[in-house]
């Protein structure tokens, strides 16, 4: 038995190059590498379920899910997550998890959803659509754009919700559509 970030243990034999078992990897390097907080400081105080820290327990839950072509998620269920679990996790297609990103430090002071165009004095709205930046609108002032992101950004999460078939996944989804006060 290997073990994976000094606390994982790889107790499956031949599973090494499983694309489960780089999952499993992922989740161990993203809780508990020092160096990849450097590069993904979001992840710092993440954790994993104690039964995850056995690549088995993991990769029993994991083939019970709708893992093939997907990528694993914590906080598509439970907003704010920080904890990998059965109970918290889901796999969902990339664009699914990206359409969700918040991209705050790439982004800086602006809304989320609008950038400054570079030649003239406006400001444009974009949003990820099936995993591609999309622009669905721009405005004179930051808050207009953003107006315009949340309404497109709410419609792509409706139509995606309605597409899925986990109740989870699809009650989770509506949680993550914007309100504006």
């Amino acid at each position: 038995m290997s073990r994976v970030q000094k606390v994982g243990i790889n107790d499956k034999k031949g599973f090494s190059k499983h694309s489960l078992y780089e999952t499993w990897a992922s989740i161990l390097q993203r809780c508990f590498s020092k160096e990849f907080y450097i590069k993904q400081p979001t992840y710092k105080g993440c954790s994993v379920d104690k039964s995850w820290l056995y690549f088995s327990n993991f990769y029993n839950w994991a083939i019970q899910q709708n893992w093939r072509g997907n990528a694993i998620d914590k906080d598509i269920l439970k907003k704010g997550n920080k904890h990998y679990s059965p109970k918290n996790c889901i796999f969902v297609p990339t664009y699914l998890n990206n359409l969700l990103t918040d991209s705050a430090a790439a982004r800086g002071k602006l809304p989320v959803g609008v950038k400054k165009h570079s030649k003239k004095n406006r400001y444009e709205a974009y949003v990820k659509k099936e995993g591609k930046k999309t622009y669905v609108g721009g405005h004179s002032t930051p808050d207009g754009a953003y107006k315009k992101y949340v309404l497109a950004k709410n419609a792509e999460i409706l139509r995606i919700a309605y597409k899925q078939n986990d109740p989870r996944l699809i009650k989770a989804l509506l949680k993550h559509r914007i309100t504006i006060c």
